[in-house]
């Protein structure tokens, strides 16, 4: 383990300061102006068909197929990141239906509270309860996160960080 963490360091501190700043921002400016800024981008045709298959970068299927591909090099490897995900997943159902219950989805703010309507992605499904975490965020971070603890190379550990 102190291997894994001693070659990983510059991607733990990385990612540290990367949340250290996002917090810094949702603290300072605000959830509402943020996701306003952002919800600028929908309606671009790359950008709403990017965000539009990248949801499925956290849906189970993508770690399960990820971890089979890995069972015919590594089956340790396949493993921690068939438990990594489980673990994401049981986290984040926990949170969502115990802890951030009543947690509404931005949409679901902006229509009922901010009053303003969102663009929202043509194909894309969006709820209005049980937000935060975001499922599909979780299990991408603990796949990738995995897939960048187990990576010998430098140009796939960034890839994989990024």
């Amino acid at each position: 383990m102190k291997a894994l963490i001693k070659h990983n360091i510059i991607y733990i501190l990385l990612y540290l300061l990367l949340l250290g700043i996002i917090g810094y921002l949702l603290l300072n400016a605000g959830k509402v102006p943020i996701h306003r800024e952002m919800n600028t981008y929908v309606g671009n045709t790359f950008v709403d068909q990017f965000l539009a298959y990248a949801t499925h970068l956290g849906d189970g299927l993508f770690a399960v197929l990820i971890a089979i591909a890995f069972s015919f090099q590594n089956v340790r490897v396949s493993l921690y990141i068939l438990f990594s995900y489980a673990g994401a997943g049981i986290m984040s159902y926990i949170l969502k239906h115990w802890v951030y219950y009543e947690v509404t989805r931005p949409h679901f703010v902006f229509q009922y509270y901010v009053r303003e309507q969102l663009k929202l992605v043509d194909g894309v499904d969006v709820v209005a309860f049980h937000s935060f975490p975001s499922g599909h965020a979780l299990s991408a971070f603990a796949l990738f996160f995995c897939l960048l603890f187990v990576s010998k190379n430098h140009f796939s550990k960034m890839v994989f960080f990024y």
